[in-house]
């Protein structure tokens, strides 16, 4: 994981995201964090009534290109992946008994211009990547949180409007960490879930 989740110091859920990154893959595949089209990384730590959730992916996956936007078009392209990100309580469904609302989204990459990742953008962005960025193969990092209301139900979470969204993301190597449970899976468009 190259950003740490925010989450109170001591907690249950802080043990639990430096276990995942001990934690073997299931599946055959390239390491957490390497830069692989179609593939993205997913950890998700689950502390009583909070749920973090980070997910790590090249941008070809989310954009269709990973370099910094070099038109109009590119940059409304961006901003409309932000967006759809940012409502990310359509995108990772969480057990709907358990009451879970989204309360924190933090998007970022090295490649795209920040305030076009922001809620609000600027009306005439500045791009502020350099030239190396701009010419790199991109990746995006977001953090998304999460309170439940009634934690005792949650039991489990679904991709599957995230795999309809963004249907270049053919594979999600996910991590998962609860108060009694470590676990790895493969997720896809037809094995969309985690259970704990």
């Amino acid at each position: 994981m190259t950003a740490a989740l925010k989450i109170k110091k001591g907690s249950v859920a802080l043990f639990s995201l430096a276990l995942l990154a001990s934690l073997p893959a299931q599946a055959a595949g390239a390491p957490a964090g390497s830069h692989v089209h179609g593939q993205a990384h997913l950890s998700v730590a689950v502390d009583g009534s909070q749920v973090q959730i980070q997910l790590e992916s090249p941008l070809d996956g989310l954009l269709g290109f990973e370099h910094a936007p070099r038109n109009a078009r590119q940059r409304e392209a961006v901003r409309a992946m932000a967006q759809r990100l940012r409502q990310a309580d359509g995108l990772f469904v969480l057990t709907p008994a358990a009451g879970c609302q989204l309360t924190q989204v933090d998007l970022r990459s090295a490649t795209l211009p920040a305030e076009l990742l922001q809620a609000k953008a600027a009306a005439n962005p500045v791009a502020t990547t350099t030239k190396a960025a701009a010419d790199s193969h991109g990746d995006l990092e977001a953090d998304f949180s999460f309170t439940c209301s009634q934690p005792a139900a949650l039991k489990g979470l679904t991709l599957k409007p995230l795999f309809a969204a963004f249907p270049s993301l053919r594979q999600i190597d996910a991590q998962l960490a609860t108060g009694n449970k470590q676990s790895a899976a493969q997720l896809t468009a037809k094995n969309p879930g985690l259970t704990w």
